[in-house]
């Protein structure tokens, strides 16, 4: 389909005719299908991050990372103690 556009855009620039609309309604056909992607794009990201959230969520990433993190702390801290006394 892209390469039947394309195509038809390069012999209409190579053979000038007389009335330009079929440029003009091709170069509009592919601005439209251009922001279709566009559109598509944007929502599949959204669909990703929002999925992605949800997974993060449920799946208790979270709480295992700040989990990690008390852990790591507390061993820290007891190690610190120990160097003071």
């Amino acid at each position: 389909f892209l390469f039947l556009i394309s195509k038809s855009i390069l012999f209409n620039m190579v053979v000038p005719d007389s009335s330009t609309v079929p440029l003009v309604i091709l170069y509009s056909m592919a601005t439209i299908i251009t922001q279709f992607f566009k559109f598509v794009a944007t929502i599949h990201a959204v669909v990703l991050l929002l999925f992605t959230a949800f997974w993060a969520v449920n799946s208790n990433v979270f709480d295992n990372i700040m989990q990690l993190c008390y852990d790591d702390g507390v061993i820290l801290i007891k190690e610190f103690r120990g160097k003071q006394t």
